[in-house]
């Protein structure tokens, strides 16, 4: 089967985003990383497209012609959140569907297994590819879409498929724009031993800048989620364009469609800053960019610490998940996602002060009372 580029570097039709400033005080404008934390499944053969679209939240014949990947991820039985993934097309000429799934590196043999329960009759390879043979980068900034993704025309002399700059020349054969939030940018898959040809206004930097980049704007990925605990639309995974509510039916998809139509999603994702006690913050820090302290190393909450009122009293609000210096990311109760209110949450060293924020990346017609969408108290 021959693919097709038709839909490389789609623009997320859910909702529009605007992009504000990314750039934390010193991360490049534009910026490039490596993902390290990365590994990558190979799955190909006859079924591949089918057998992928009974098990992830997202529509696979969108993908299953060749061109871009997809954001998704893959539940229990009982519709919780087990892992997050990109899923690529290789865009290779092959005589059946060939996809690449991405998913964090200290879930991979996990992912395997549950891909592997699944496999039954199903005309499907399942590989795990060998570290370094393939690569996940991610490039973002506020330029990112001026300077990178071209379409791919016939008789450019590139492969079909390929992300290209705006001059033609070739970034990546396999990739896409982050379907998530126009934020996070291009990310790609290339060769261990090949750099994605990005244009020179892109500096490389580590991944941890990567990681707080989403942070500081109330995005998860990996290991950030605590699988099988909560469900995909309290992970944003319908702000992020990783579930398609029309598809038909996949593992897990009943209770995300109730929800979806029925309920009311009471808990979601949100960044918040986390700070001592004692700190005088005045005023109120505008957003965790605006307060992100690269200074703070004290140790962090463990994972799904309770957040709660100053004095202890009452029920949880929240639950801490993951977080670098002073930011992260929480599970919260919407009715209490206001920074001018003050939380506790336990760490090593004590205790922390914490503020919950409203990404400026959500849609605009979100209650933030915790009265659209619910299915979990």
């Amino acid at each position: 089967m021959i693919m097709h580029p038709t839909r490389l570097l789609r623009r997320p039709a859910h909702f529009a985003r605007s992009l504000s400033s990314s750039a934390t005080p010193t991360t490049p404008q534009n910026a490039y990383a490596h993902l390290a934390s990365r590994q990558l499944l190979l799955l190909s053969g006859p079924d591949s497209t089918s057998f992928l679209q009974g098990l992830i939240t997202n529509h696979m014949p969108r993908i299953a012609r060749g061109g871009d990947g997809l954001y998704s991820s893959m539940l229990t039985p009982q519709g919780r959140l087990l892992f997050d993934s990109f899923v690529y097309p290789t865009n290779r000429a092959t005589s059946h569907p060939e996809y690449l799934v991405d998913v964090h590196g200290d879930v991979v043999d996990k992912v395997y297994g549950h891909l592997r329960r699944y496999k039954l009759r199903s005309k499907v390879t399942i590989d795990k590819v060998d570290v370094g043979e393939w690569r996940v980068w991610q490039a973002w900034g506020k330029h990112t879409r001026e300077k990178v993704g071209a379409q791919v025309e016939k008789g450019l002399g590139v492969p079909e498929g390929a992300m290209v700059k705006r001059d033609g020349q070739p970034v990546a054969d396999i990739g896409c724009f982050d379907p998530r939030w126009d934020g996070l940018g291009v990310r790609v898959v290339v060769p261990g031993n090949v750099t994605p040809n990005l244009p020179e206004s892109f500096a490389q930097v580590a991944e941890s800048e990567y990681v707080l980049h989403r942070l500081v704007h109330g995005i998860a990925e990996g290991t950030d989620f605590c699988s099988g605990t909560s469900l995909p639309l309290e992970m944003n995974m319908d702000y992020l364009n990783g579930v398609d509510f029309r598809k038909g039916c996949y593992v897990g998809q009943e209770l995300t469609i109730r929800t979806y139509h029925t309920g009311v999603v009471r808990k979601r994702i949100v960044p918040v800053i986390i700070d001592q006690p004692t700190t005088t913050t005045s005023p109120v820090p505008t957003s965790p960019l605006a307060a992100l302290d690269r200074s703070v190393s004290r140790p962090l909450p463990a994972t799904q610490a309770d957040i709660v009122s100053p004095d202890g009293a009452g029920k949880p609000v929240g639950k801490w998940y993951a977080g670098v210096h002073n930011v992260g990311v929480a599970l919260m109760r919407l009715e209490h996602v206001d920074p001018a209110k003050e939380w506790r949450v336990k760490g090593e060293q004590g205790e922390w002060r914490v503020r919950a924020y409203v990404p400026d990346w959500w849609p605009q017609s979100t209650s933030h009372k915790g009265k659209e969408n619910d299915a979990s108290q």
